[in-house]
């Protein structure tokens, strides 16, 4: 029997194959068990829930935000983006978006262009507070608020000086439903890419959550690690990757990127490769559950409730404008799509998805627009 060492080289995960003491117990039927049960509860929708204090939100007529969206190419952050414009616009708030498109430079651009248009608040949407941090001190300078969106988890404190507030998905949540799917989906025998992000601060979260669980619930499964930056996603670079991939190991079983528009560079490969492979993926992005459904490589989505975070940004958007106190948590869910759900789940809107109007409860936080 073998079992697998994950040791970090030059920030890959790489995997060593060692013999192991005949004691060593390979994976069990209760840890696959274990597996399928706890991925089967990740397939029903979440509890909603909004702050328990109340704002003014007329308050915020007439104020400007400027978006600095970390690549409007990436259909999660243009979704993201509109949604958040849509309820901040609800309230009267006239909303700036500049693209970044994955490039610090442009990041920083936009702050001072923020700054340029005496902005009441700059949201940064996606975009990674640690490599234009002058910039958003030089905000802090001139009295604008920045609020930060997807920095890690709920639990991490904005470190960046002038950074107001953070919004984040918990990262290590969709981490372990990618892992524990992927042990059911194997029967506990598979052998996996994860392929992630590391530029950015939610990466490295769910990657360790995946890989942590995988390793709980599965010592025979193997994973390896690849880093694709965003710019790779959909210039080939990442298509490539997953033939070369395909071509130097035959026994690859399962592709797991951690966003789910990795998928669309990543299903390619594998159909052209004419293997068997499984991917998911995260994020709940509708072309990419189109894909599942379709019974395209990629067989399952876990989805963030979009639109619960969507307005989370914009209710912390109107707290740090109006002086409140921004939660620390606002406990944002997640929901399984499968192939196997796409028969009877609908999921074209998120109200659909889970079964809420996030911006009609949260105007009951929030109050009449003026």
């Amino acid at each position: 029997m073998k079992r697998n060492i994950k040791r970090m080289i030059g920030g890959s995960l790489a995997v060593i194959a060692l013999a192991a003491p005949a004691a060593m117990a390979k994976t069990s039927a209760a840890q696959i068990s274990e597996a399928k049960k706890l991925f089967a509860a990740s397939l029903k929708a979440p509890k909603f829930t909004t702050p328990a204090e109340k704002i003014d939100a007329a308050a915020v007529k007439g104020k400007k935000v400027v978006m600095v969206e970390l690549d409007l190419s990436i259909p999660i952050i243009k979704y993201w983006s509109d949604k958040i414009s849509e309820g901040l616009k609800a309230y009267g708030v006239s909303v700036t978006s500049i693209d970044g498109k994955s490039n610090p430079a442009e990041w920083g651009k936009a702050v001072e262009q923020a700054i340029a248009l005496k902005a009441n608040a700059i949201v940064l949407n996606g975009a990674p507070q640690s490599l234009f941090a002058a910039q958003i001190k030089a905000a802090k300078t001139a009295g604008i608020p920045v609020l930060s969106t997807q920095s890690g988890t709920p639990d991490i404190t904005p470190s960046i000086e002038g950074v107001t507030a953070d919004v984040s998905l918990d990262y290590r949540v969709p981490g372990r439903v990618l892992a524990q799917w992927f042990v059911a989906d194997s029967k506990g025998a598979g052998n996996a890419v994860t392929f992630t992000s590391d530029a950015f601060p939610s990466s490295p979260i769910e990657t360790k959550a995946m890989i942590d669980e995988i390793t709980r619930l599965c010592p025979d499964c193997k994973t390896t690690k690849k880093d694709s930056p965003t710019t790779d996603w959909f210039n080939g670079n990442l298509t490539n990757l997953g033939k070369q991939l395909l071509q130097a190991d035959p026994k690859i079983t399962h592709f797991l990127p951690i966003y789910d528009g990795m998928t669309l560079a990543l299903d390619p490969a594998v159909l052209e490769s004419g293997k068997k492979i499984r991917s998911a993926g995260f994020n709940g992005t509708v072309a990419v559950m189109d894909n599942v459904k379709k019974g395209t490589p990629t067989k399952l989505d876990v989805a963030e409730a979009d639109d619960w975070y969507a307005m989370s940004v914009v209710d912390a958007a109107f707290r740090v404008m109006t002086g409140k106190a921004v939660p620390k948590d606002y406990k944002i869910g997640f929901r399984s799509f499968t192939d196997a759900s796409a028969k009877t789940q609908a999921y074209k809107t998120n109200t659909e998805l889970f079964g809420f109007d996030a911006l009609a409860e949260f105007k009951k936080v929030w109050g009449p627009a003026a």
